[in-house]
Parts: structure tokens; C-alpha cells; sequence
């Protein structure tokens, strides 16, 4: 019933998706719309043994301030999953407020956000850490939501090393803290999701805009933190380079004289947790002045033809895999897709809305409606304004605003040699482990055409700590690495 009317070559692919007023308009129906997309992606999250207790799944919104009781951009709110413990529970909010006043941010209030923990499951019910919304004043010296928000993130990341500090280690989350937007998320099955925040079924709950997420975890244990939407971003699949692109942060927060902690969480939190951060770093620490463009640096697409990509090459190394990755800000809401195209990452558009989703049918759309349709393509990105509801369909490195602008890459090319090499190095290869076919096949087009190394996964070969064959040192270690698919590559073998 669900996926009624919808073309059958339509019907599959997996759980991320916004939709979005294009005329800025916000509206309870959206919400609703939103909770209904969500509860389509239900086949795709994972559930415990209880079948209550999911992976997780969540909504991000406008923060609905008719029901809050404060006027529209007067305050910021904090959505803080804290400790149960009353005294652990104390000490962590004393150092929170402590702490945001250092930076002029006063908090003004507090809100226990109604929940329904009968809906969840045993084992959901046994981590459920106490939910609370914290309003923050906004500044006399704030006069922007994007300065509001970048001051917001200063004293959040403070706040976990104060926190730390308190002996109060990964017990205090901030599932969001903005001027803008708000995260709903938790351990539940999508559609228990409004029975256990009733908040979402209030009709003076109105956004212009609603994203949704519903999680498979695939390399992490499960926990509220871990559930998604998170701040910024909602991402689908699978960061295959994470250990390179935490090493990489982790030398970057010494180099910026950060404490342990203040760039990327170190420990116990997900490749797209680790990515959210990183996204929240550049967004508030660089001059990147769009967060559309923040992901086409993080994810740039396998050909570099533009000096953009060139230029912060040399800042940001690709956090690469199959990934789908929507995105919301102050300013816009839009997504973004790997370079190898591996999610599924279809739109739509109607006069009044625009759809976007992982899985096609999501949202109960009058076919006759419809006034364009398409996909996001590999290594590419779609974003639609918050306040105009204008859709800009161009990839962020090559929208209209950056047509004749001229970026240096300041990257000075070395002049070829005339010299001779003095002898070959075929009989020296095999002591480093290449063989003629590793040199003709990966070396050769890697330097001369700067091609990607292709070749098969396979290994059929012993594990070198039981050969009877000489093996080289690094035989003997190897990369944690995940692929994952999706569409799959190959349906016989993945679907088992």
C-alpha cells in the first residue's frame, strides 16, 4: 500500500531521504510526510532479537518554537542525551552551563522532553540515557544564525573536554545543538519513532523541512549516540579509508594545538559519526562558506578537472566508499553521492515540494504531480534553499556562482628529467613483493596516466602466518576494510 502507483524498476535501494517546502513554507503535514517516508524504510534498519530494539532512526526539523514557547531565532536549542545517575547527571550539566559561559552563552531554561519509553524494546530501555532540551540565550554581540551556530560549536567541543575532565566521559551527547534545526532520534523501530516523542505528532510541530534516517549498523555496536540523523549530516554506507581519515584529524588536531577529543572523537563512535564531525570542523573552522561544497571536498568525485578540487586536495584527503550523505544547515538542505555511485539516490519535484530519498515510493506523492524527476549521480550533489526553496540540480564546484572565477591550486608541476635511469629495477622487485603483472597492470598506469589501481579482492592464497612459502613482512598485516554494495555488485553471492 505504501508504494502504490510507483514504477516497479523503482522500488528498492535504502534509508536516508529528505523532503522540503520550495516555497519555505512550513507546515505540520511535513513532519507527517517525513514520519510516513520513515516508516517505508523500515526493511531496511536492523532490529534485536526483541524486535523493538533497532539500530536506530530519527528525524531532523526546524525547531518547532510555537511549541517551545519562544519566539523564532531567540534562542538556540540543545537536544542532550545525559547520564541517568542523578549526581553523574548534576555534575554534567553544572559543567555544561559553566562552560557555554565562558562564551556568553547563557542558558536560559530547560525542557525534560516527553517520551513514552514503553514503546522501546528491553535493551533500548536499558541504555535510554535522560533526555532534556536546553534553550540557549542568543548573544546581544550574535547577529546570524551562522555565527550563532559556529559560536555554538566552539562551546560544545569544549564542553566534552570539561566534561571529560568531570570524569563524565561519552555519558553527555549533544544528538543537536542549533538555532536552526533539531534531531528527534533513538533506538526504535521507525514508525514507534512519534508514540516514543509524542513532540512529533503535536500539529503546532511545523518545519519547512524534514530529513530521515533509519539505520543498519555494519561496523559499530548500537547505542542512542550512534542512532542518526546526527547535527549535520545522515549518512548511508560505509567509509572504507576511516582509519586513514582519522590518522589524518588526528594529526591535524595536534598541528591546531586541540586537546585529545576537541577535532574527531578518538574512540567508540562510528565511521559516519567521525564524518559528521569533520564536516562540523570545516564548516566552522574554515572559510568554506557552504556546506554543500564542505561535501564535495570531503567526497570529490573521481575526475579532478577543476582547480577547486586541486586547491583543497592538498588540505583534505577523500573520505572515500559508498556512500549517500544528506546534509541540513541554516541555509540549505541536499545530499551527495560517492564517486563510484554505489547508493541509490533518487529526487523528485513537485510545484509545492521537493523529494529526495534512498528509496523510491517513500513518500505518498500523487504520480500527476510530479513535474521532474532524476537521479543524483556519482560523485555529484543536489541542494535546495531553506529560504527561497530554489533547487540548484549543478554540483557545488560547478555552480553558476563559481563559473569564470579563477582558483590557484598553487600547485607548481615538476619538469620532466632527460636523465637516464641508471638500471632497471626488475631484479630487485620481487625483495618489495611486485610481480611483472603488479608493475604492468597497477604501477605503470598509476604513474604515467594517473589511473586507480583496479584489481580483484580475491585471495585464495594461505594466510601467510600458516604458508610454507616465503612471504614478504607485510603479508602478515592487513587493512580492516568493509564492501558493501548497494545496488549489489553481485546478487548471488551478497544476498547470502
Amino acid at each position: 500500500m505504501l508504494l502504490q502507483n510507483v514504477p516497479r524498476e523503482e522500488s528498492s535501494s535504502c534509508g536516508v531521504g529528505f523532503t522540503v517546502s520550495r516555497q519555505a513554507e512550513a507546515s505540520h503535514e511535513i513532519v507527517l510526510d517525513t514520519l510516513h517516508a520513515l516508516r517505508c524504510q523500515e526493511h531496511r534498519g536492523a532490529c534485536s532479537v526483541d524486535r523493538l530494539s533497532s539500530d536506530g532512526a530519527g528525524l531532523m526539523l526546524d525547531i518547532p518554537f510555537a511549541l517551545f514557547g519562544f519566539e523564532a531565532g531567540s534562542v538556540a536549542v540543545a537536544t542532550i542525551f545525559a547520564p541517568q545517575d542523578e549526581a553523574r547527571a548534576k555534575t554534567a550539566f553544572e559543567v555544561f552551563e559553566r562552560t557555554f559561559a565562558v562564551f556568553g552563552l547563557e542558558v536560559c531554561g530547560y525542557r525534560e522532553i516527553p517520551t513514552r519509553p514503553a514503546v522501546l524494546g528491553a535493551q533500548a530501555r536499558e541504555s535510554l540515557p535522560r533526555l532534556s532540551h536546553a534553550f540557549i540565550k542568543r548573544p546581544p554581540f550574535i547577529h546570524s544564525d551562522e555565527a550563532f551556530n559556529a559560536l555554538l560549536y566552539k562551546a560544545r567541543q569544549m564542553t566534552r573536554t570539561k566534561e571529560r575532565e568531570a570524569g563524565i566521559y561519552k555519558e553527555f551527547f549533544f544528538a543537536s545543538l542549533s538555532s536552526t534545526t533539531i534531531v528527534y532520534k533513538g533506538l526504535t523501530r521507525g514508525e514507534d519513532l512519534p508514540a516514543f516523542y509524542p513532540d512529533l505528532t503535536d500539529a503546532r510541530f511545523v518545519s519547512r523541512f524534514g530529513l530521515f534516517h533509519r539505520r543498519f549498523s555494519t561496523n559499530t555496536k548500537t547505542s542512542w549516540d550512534k542512532a542518526q540523523p546526527f547535527r549535520l549530516i545522515a549518512h548511508n554506507g560505509e567509509i572504507n579509508t576511516i582509519e586513514g581519515n582519522r590518522a589524518w584529524a588526528y594529526s591535524r588536531e595536534q598541528a591546531l594545538g586541540l586537546q585529545v577529543d576537541e577535532l574527531l572523537t578518538h574512540a567508540g563512535t562510528s565511521d559516519s559519526g567521525n564524518m559528521n564531525e569533520m564536516v562540523e570542523a570545516l564548516t566552522y573552522r574554515s572559510s568554506i562558506p557552504y556546506l554543500g561544497d564542505v561535501l564535495s571536498i570531503m567526497i570529490p568525485p573521481a575526475d579532478l578537472p577543476n582547480a577547486l578540487h586541486q586547491l583543497w586536495s592538498r588540505a583534505m584527503e577523500p573520505w572515500d566508499g559508498p556512500a549517500f550523505v544528506a546534509y541540513c544547515d541554516d541555509q540549505s538542505i541536499g545530499a551527495r553521492l560517492d564517486r563510484n555511485g554505489f547508493r541509490p539516490c533518487r529526487w523528485m519535484m513537485t510545484d509545492e515540494r521537493f523529494y529526495l530519498a534512498s528509496e523510491a515510493g517513500s513518500f505518498p506523492i500523487d504520480q500527476s504531480l510530479i513535474r521532474d524527476r532524476g537521479t543524483v549521480m556519482a560523485g555529484s550533489g543536489i541542494s535546495v534553499s531553506l529560504t527561497t526553496g530554489e533547487v540548484d540540480l549543478h554540483d557545488s564546484s560547478r555552480t553558476i556562482a563559481r563559473r569564470g572565477v579563477s582558483v590557484d591550486p598553487r600547485l607548481i608541476p615538476l619538469s620532466a628529467t632527460e636523465e637516464e635511469a641508471e638500471a632497471s629495477a626488475e631484479p630487485r622487485q620481487h625483495i618489495f613483493g611486485y610481480s611483472s603483472e603488479d608493475v604492468d597492470m597497477m604501477l605503470v598506469p598509476m604513474a604515467a596516466q594517473g589511473k586507480e589501481p583496479i584489481g580483484s579482492m580475491g585471495n585464495t592464497a594461505r594466510l601467510a602466518v600458516l604458508s610454507d612459502e616465503p612471504r614478504s613482512v607485510y603479508d602478515f598485516f592487513y587493512q580492516h576494510f568493509a564492501q558493501v554494495t548497494n545496488p549489489p555488485v553481485d546478487y548471488i553471492r551478497e544476498r547470502v
